[in-house]
């Protein structure tokens, strides 16, 4: 357990270290911060025992360093697609002045010198970097295709299953057609019943993720039976119908996300490929539609929506991130 939250958490935190400059990159950051952190604490240290002079000395070299550094970039409109030839020596020369007035200064305690050496560099990397950061566009763009219900061919079905009070799933397990159900009712169960029969000639699966009890309220967990029964009783008996191994939370966005991918792992383990899933984002609650969105946005995956407002279309979108 504490082995897999342990990949768990690296790998969210260092996901995107994909290459080898990136790798560097975050070298850099690890040693700077060190850096930042240790100089910084024996400056003050120093500081406190009498040497104020030093502290000041320190506070004029990184002032003078980072008005260099703001003063070229608002004349040049500085960002990370448009850093010219000109910048890095610009900011060499920066930081060589900086440094050889803190070098005239502390050159007599060398032991500080080292300090000073770590904190004005570490210093001016991480202002450096807001700087080149700071007015970037960092809004993520997407492609979003909508598809046709005719256009795929679905052989697997992932769903999140609404709870249905006593009188609600009373009525729905009388019904011999999907349109015995009363529109009136609001039943939730129907856009699902609806999606199934809309790709009832390929379908073969359906994974069914279920709320656990909340509070005084029956989890739809312990309902997925009686959908189930429902499903055979309108002429779907040779689905193959999987319930997700136990009860989720359903305000829970990353229990769910990790439900999806189980659904996932579960349908491709069945010779299913990423085009002939599709998830159904129509259940449930806000989270089960975020969460279906953001699984839906791997390459080659699919989610759908049915509207109350148009019951015989089924919306399915195809939305895929693109490289900024």
């Amino acid at each position: 357990m504490i082995h897999n939250e342990l990949i768990l958490t690296i790998s969210k935190q260092f996901g995107k270290v994909k290459t080898i400059w990136g790798f560097l990159v975050f070298i850099l950051f690890v040693i700077f911060f060190s850096w930042l952190a240790d100089s910084l604490i024996e400056i003050v240290k120093i500081s406190i025992g009498g040497k104020f002079w030093i502290l000041m000395m320190v506070f004029i070299s990184l002032s003078l360093s980072f008005t260099f550094i703001i003063f070229y970039s608002k004349f040049y409109s500085l960002n990370i697609k448009n850093i010219n030839v000109n910048f890095l020596p610009i900011i060499s020369i920066v930081f060589v002045i900086g440094f050889a007035f803190g070098f005239y200064f502390f050159k007599n305690d060398r032991d500080f010198l080292v300090y000073f050496f770590q904190f004005y560099t570490s210093s001016n990397f991480f202002f450096m970097v807001w700087v080149l950061i700071k007015d970037l566009d960092l809004n993520l763009k997407f492609s979003v295709k909508e598809v046709g219900n005719d256009q795929m061919k679905f052989r697997g079905l992932i769903i999140f299953l609404s709870v249905l009070n006593d009188k609600l799933l009373e009525k729905i397990k009388e019904i011999k057609s999907i349109d015995d159900i009363v529109p009136q009712d609001r039943i939730p169960w129907e856009m699902q019943l609806r999606i199934i029969d809309k790709f009832s000639k390929n379908l073969q699966f359906i994974y069914i993720i279920g709320s656990d009890n909340y509070r005084s309220q029956k989890g739809s967990y312990y309902q997925i039976d009686d959908f189930i029964q429902i499903l055979k009783n309108l002429g779907y008996e040779n689905l193959i119908i999987q319930k997700h191994d136990e009860p989720i939370d359903f305000e829970n966005l990353e229990i769910n996300i990790r439900s999806l991918e189980s659904a996932y792992n579960f349908l491709r383990n069945q010779k299913l490929r990423p085009n002939e899933i599709l998830i159904d984002i129509t259940g449930g609650q806000k989270i089960q539609s975020a969460a279906g969105a953001f699984c839906g946005l791997a390459y080659d995956r699919y989610f759908c929506y049915i509207s109350t407002n148009n019951k015989d279309n089924v919306r399915i979108y195809d939305v895929v991130p693109l490289d900024s």
